[in-house]
């Protein structure tokens, strides 16, 4: 007999007892009693063991939908999980479990929609699994402060850093409360409150927070340990982007230090160190200073990456450009030719960064009037760009307005007058004769057609 069945028995039988027995008979009323009493208890028994089995059978269900929800969404098929998870959702409302299984479905959907890019309706139900959690748990509770840090995460993505921060203050306390022993943890929510000032150049609070940081990375890892420049760097930026540059160098010296003590000078993070402080004095247009920091970097580098071509001409760059904010060309030329060589030897001869290597030692040659170098190089490049993009492209037609420039320098006005016609072509088909590039080529093509026409007019004279 089924548990249904078995109740329904049972209370049958306690009608009939009670129609056969109840009575004028005062002598049999305890026995009455007795036999009403042990068929009461029996159906208690049978009551709560179906309503046992319900809730066993609602919670199977629940986890099989929430397991099955969670796989679909893993898989990108967000509708259907969707169903599962409301499926889920159903379930839980209907058992009263310690465990609380509808802030897990209401969270799990949350986290649907924040996979989807969802981010109001992902808040609505990191939200609402919050507040159940809140009437059915204490408030120290680790699923309270979970809950937490999804809320926070929604609010960041969509930038409501007034709303995030109330919530990032009850982490950081809640975090503290429990005694957290977790680093990463405990920083988490520190770091994105620093973040937010940082955003809003409120310089003086975000810095209030990385000291927060320093010190549980301190007390983490170490004094000098390479989580700590981590650090100091954030530090040397922050105040960069201030333009506070003399307590930028200090911070990023700091780093330096303890990752020349930890990794040795020879070592890719310490060369990005050292870059970043000559990047703060070419900032400054102390390029004197400036230069042997790069100098040295680009030293390390060849030493580190031997052979890798394509990584030794990225190295040159940066002193490149010291070189050419300091208008010293004849220095900066050398290293150009140097990372072209680098870049057709590990990238081929058609290649588009061969092609902007071009571009820059053209630009060089016509800094140093070396104007016939100049146009051999941006013909080099253009021949490249035409095999790569074919003859109508919006690169080809801005490599042809760089040789007009490089002919109307050296006075070759017809030249330059071919060059700014075929750039129009190209502009009309892909742009339109209503563009304002077009409009912009156009007019300079007519100037430069007066300038040839009065010339004309003068040599006739």
């Amino acid at each position: 007999m089924n548990y249904s069945g078995a109740l329904a028995h049972s209370i049958g039988n306690v009608v009939n007892y009670v129609d056969r027995f109840a009575g004028p008979v005062r002598e049999n009323m305890d026995m009455n009693r007795n036999a009403i009493s042990f068929l009461g208890v029996h159906i208690t028994l049978l009551l709560a063991f179906n309503c046992s089995g319900s809730a066993e059978g609602a919670e199977n269900a629940w986890r099989k939908d929430i397991n099955k929800g969670e796989e679909l969404m893993r898989s990108g098929k967000y509708e259907k999980a969707l169903k599962h998870l409301n499926a889920a959702l159903k379930s839980a409302e209907e058992i009263k479990a310690e465990d609380d299984l509808t802030a897990q479905s209401l969270s799990k959907i949350g986290d649907l929609y924040r996979r989807q890019c969802k981010y109001q309706e992902a808040e609505e139900y990191y939200k609402k699994a919050l507040k159940r959690r809140e009437q059915t748990l204490t408030p120290e509770s680790e699923a309270i402060r979970r809950n937490l840090v999804d809320l926070c995460y929604c609010l960041w993505d969509q930038r409501k850093f007034e709303e995030l921060k109330p919530v990032l203050s009850r982490m950081m306390a809640l975090s503290h409360k429990q005694g957290k022993q977790d680093y990463d943890e405990l920083e988490r929510p520190v770091y994105l409150m620093a973040r937010i000032y940082w955003d809003n150049n409120q310089c003086w609070e975000a810095v209030e927070y990385l000291d927060q940081i320093v010190e549980i990375r301190k007390k983490a890892y170490g004094t000098n340990s390479l989580k700590v420049a981590e650090v100091y760097d954030d530090f040397g930026r922050l105040f960069r982007d201030q333009h506070k540059y003399e307590d930028a160098r200090k911070w990023f010296e700091r780093a330096l230090s303890i990752r020349k003590d930890v990794l040795g000078e020879e070592h890719m993070q310490t060369v990005r160190n050292i870059e970043e402080i000559a990047g703060v004095y070419s900032r400054e247009r102390h390029f004197k200073k400036a230069e042997p920091l790069y100098l040295r970097a680009l030293e390390i580098k060849k030493k580190l990456f031997g052979q890798q071509k394509v990584m030794l001409a990225h190295s040159t760059r940066e002193l490149i450009r010291c070189y050419q904010d300091q208008d010293e060309h004849e220095k900066a030329l050398p290293l150009i030719e140097e990372e072209l060589q680098l870049l057709k030897g590990g990238l081929g001869e058609d290649n588009i960064e061969v092609a902007e290597s071009l571009d820059r030692l053209s630009d060089t040659h016509r800094r140093l009037n070396n104007l016939d170098e100049a146009i051999a190089d941006s013909q080099s490049a253009l021949q490249i760009r035409k095999r790569s993009f074919g003859d109508y492209h919006i690169d080809v037609a801005n490599n042809l307005r760089r040789l007009s420039r490089l002919y109307e320098q050296k006075d070759d006005l017809s030249s330059a007058s071919d060059y700014l016609g075929k750039e129009m072509r190209i502009l009309e088909g892909t742009l339109g004769s209503s563009h304002p590039e077009y409009i912009s080529v156009k007019r300079d093509r007519d100037n430069i057609e007066a300038r040839l026409k009065k010339t004309s007019k003068s040599s006739v004279n």
